[in-house]
């Protein structure tokens, strides 16, 4: 049997020139649902990384992949070849960047949104439902990814063109991807090669606790999470007895313990509704996860264009090889990988467990999608946090399937790795993907997973006596007497401190009146708001004290917070102290003794002492009051309550002074003569000379004064 059609590979530039038809020796491809899309390829051109790969299939459909990485090798008879790695196009928009965006509705809204400043158009769009999501700061490949998580379906691809090259890059999200009503049957004897049966490593679960969004408390912050025992007997988790009767294990006293473990949505709500997602989850954990991998032979490739399959297909396995009943699968293509040039294929069905693409895409977005509060960091500090125990049992296994390789001289010192290697220079006899290697020699130990482009081992990860260098840490609790970093970050950008620019800020919200807090720290800092005050800074940061955080913007700390506990409160030079314990008060111009919640003032001694509360001030001796003053300038009788025009000082042309009231009485009188100040106008008369006549006689001249008198006080004196 032959293959009816050969497919041939296209290569085009970044800038979709067109460079020719390519020489291929081998080509496989792998598709899954996990979003796998990848070409392996095998040919006589010197690839560049970046160029694009065209194809179409037996079954027409278009593909396009993006050179990704390259080995140039020799083959035994001394004639290169390059062995490449291609990804899907949809790939390119790594290399975009969303800013902002705040879609919602349909997800075919969304993906308008995200991928409006791309060259790639909304394809076929029909998972319902409605969502919200913010895509703050991440590339727009991220915010597809996004988009599933948060909408739901999975993401597909359509390449069209006309013959000469692509003339549209179409991306959709499908509520399933391939034909849910095929025909198509794997049958023994026609198609079926082999049949493989894999349970996958992680244990069933019987018992699932069921946690929600934190519990908002009264300072704003996140308490206990909403779990559903109020509904459901108590019970804050739901549980499989049967499943647990299989699957559980031995409690040491004759019963059994379920096998328990949490589900948690961060953004649920309700009780109601976490129960049945608790419930569904259970479903999906009680039991454990089987794949069939099946070798098939692709018979469409050889003419038959009724048994062409894709993955998403709905497709059936009939093999007796098992047991004499036959094993009968029917279910969804999780993954095909095809050699493009022989027509052999490997089918999988079910889930993809164990696989590490998978298993670092889980660990990936387990620490992107979980915070703190998590349940997933709820291990305790010495114990590895459950994506880390995920990531270390896949890896393993990994381990542990491996065969290895070993040289050692003293040049080299000792090295091994997982294809055969030189003796004398190290590196691999034949270059194949998947290689790595590890070096150990008088250095310390480097370790590497792929070739550079002249050929040697691409080493990225070092130890040494001084220092670790790698591309990547996983780690599950660090402890360094010194971590020196550029930006931390949570993953939403609601928590950051860049370490370069000295920039600071923790808050419960992402934005603030419409904009982002890093956006409104960024106008705080610029030359936009150099004139305007602190308070006007403070006002904006905080949307005018709505919003609680720390911030640190411009070089100055500006803190919202509903409760601060602290002892003394000081500037730099120790010129005024607010001592919080004792309530004392100390500046350059006044000492109090007190200060207290309500605004009252108190200063001098307990024998003499001054009050100052509700906009009066109030003299006490002996501890009984003597005298008030208010602010509107009144003087109040302490025993009558009488009020009167209290003490004025008056400026620039002259000072005028009131006396009110004058009171006089003696010691040990209990009544008070007052005198009152006058306000009038005197004439006052006097002789104002006297003159001796000379005989026993005087003669004397009468004269007038004029006197004013305001409030007792003589403002105006004339003399005639």
């Amino acid at each position: 049997m032959a293959l009816i059609r050969r497919i041939g590979f296209t290569r085009f530039n970044r800038w979709g020139d067109n460079l020719g038809r390519l020489t291929v020796s081998a080509a496989t491809h792998t598709d899954a649902l996990d979003g796998t899309d990848e070409l392996n390829i095998t040919c006589a051109e010197d690839l560049v990384k970046g160029d694009r790969v065209v194809w179409i299939d037996l079954q027409g459909v278009c593909h396009e992949h993006i050179v990704d990485t390259i080995d140039r090798v020799h083959d035994d008879d001394g004639a290169p070849e390059t062995q490449a790695v291609c990804i899907n196009s949809v790939n390119e928009t790594w290399d975009d960047w969303l800013d902002d965006k705040r879609p919602s509705g349909s997800v075919s809204v969304a993906l308008t949104s995200i991928i409006a400043d791309t060259r790639w158009e909304v394809g076929t769009c029909d998972q319902g439902g409605s969502a919200s999501r913010t895509f703050y700061h991440e590339s727009v490949r991220e915010g597809l990814a996004g988009i599933i998580e948060t909408w739901g379906g999975e993401l597909e691809t359509l390449i069209v063109h006309d013959g000469a090259g692509i003339v549209s890059r179409r991306v959709g999200v499908r509520a399933k991807r391939g034909n849910q009503s095929s025909a198509k049957r794997f049958t023994w004897t026609k198609d079926l090669v082999s049949v493989k049966r894999s349970v996958a490593s992680d244990n069933p679960k019987t018992r699932v606790y069921g946690y929600g969004k934190g519990v908002e408390t009264e300072s704003g912050g996140y308490g206990r999470r909403l779990t559903f025992g109020d509904i459901n007997g108590g019970k804050d988790y739901v549980e499989d007895a049967e499943a647990t009767a299989v699957w559980g294990h031995p409690d040491g006293e004759g019963g059994i313990l379920p096998a328990v473990a949490s589900y948690v949505n961060e953004q649920c709500e309700d009780a109601a509704q976490l129960l049945q997602e608790t419930k569904d989850y259970l479903e999906q954990v009680k039991e454990p996860k089987v794949t069939y991998t099946a070798s098939v032979i692709d018979l469409y490739a050889f003419g038959r264009s009724w048994e062409g399959v894709g993955v998403g297909d709905d497709v059936a396995i009939i093999d007796k090889g098992f047991s004499a009943e036959g094993v009968r699968l029917h279910g969804r293509v999780s993954q095909i990988e095809r050699d493009l040039l022989t027509g052999d294929a490997t089918v999988t069905f079910g889930t993809l467990t164990d696989n590490m693409a998978d298993m670092w895409q889980s660990v990936s977005n387990a620490l992107k999608s979980n915070s703190q509060q998590n349940a997933i960091y709820d291990a305790a500090a010495g114990t590895s946090v459950s994506w880390l125990q995920q990531l270390q049992a896949a890896l393993n296994a990994q381990f542990n399937a491996v065969g290895t390789y070993k040289v050692e001289t003293f040049e080299l010192g000792t090295m091994w790795s997982n294809v055969p290697i030189d003796a004398e220079t190290g590196l691999p006899v034949k270059a194949t993907s998947g290689m790595w290697a590890v070096n150990i020699n008088g250095m310390g130990m480097r370790l590497a997973a792929n070739l550079t482009s002249d050929g040697q081992w691409d080493w990225r990860t070092f130890l040494t006596g001084a220092m670790v260098s790698a591309d990547a840490i996983n780690t599950g609790t660090m402890r360094a007497e010194r971590v020196r970093a550029g930006l931390l970050t949570d993953e939403k950008g609601k928590n950051r401190w860049d370490l370069t620019s000295g920039e600071f800020s923790l808050s419960a919200s992402t934005e603030v009146g419409g904009k982002t807090v890093q956006k409104i720290a960024d106008d705080a800092a610029s030359s936009a708001v150099d004139a305007q005050t602190q308070r006007d800074i403070f006002n904006k940061l905080t949307n005018n004290g709505q919003t609680q955080g720390i911030y640190l913007s411009g070089g100055l700390l500006y803190i919202n917070a509903n409760y601060i506990e602290t002892g003394i409160i000081s500037d730099r030079y120790g010129r005024s102290t607010w001592n919080l314990n004792t309530g004392s008060l100390t500046t350059n111009y006044m000492t109090a003794n007190n200060i207290d919640a309500n605004g009252t003032f108190e200063c001098g001694s307990a024998s003499n002492l001054i009050r100052l509360a509700s906009g009066e001030i109030k003299g006490y001796e002996d501890g009984t009051q003597i005298g008030t003053i208010d602010f509107s300038a009144h003087m109040r009788n302490v025993s009558t309550g009488q009020l009167t025009t209290g003490l004025q000082l008056t400026g620039n042309q002259h000072i005028r002074i009131t006396t009110p009231l004058i009171s006089a009485a003696a010691s040990s009188s209990e009544s008070t003569t007052t005198t009152h100040a006058i306000t009038k106008d005197c004439t006052l008369h006097y002789i104002s000379k006297i003159q001796d006549d000379g005989d026993g006689t005087i003669t004397w001249w009468n004269a007038t004064r004029s006197i004013d008198f305001v409030d007792g006080f003589c403002t105006v004196c004339n003399f005639d």
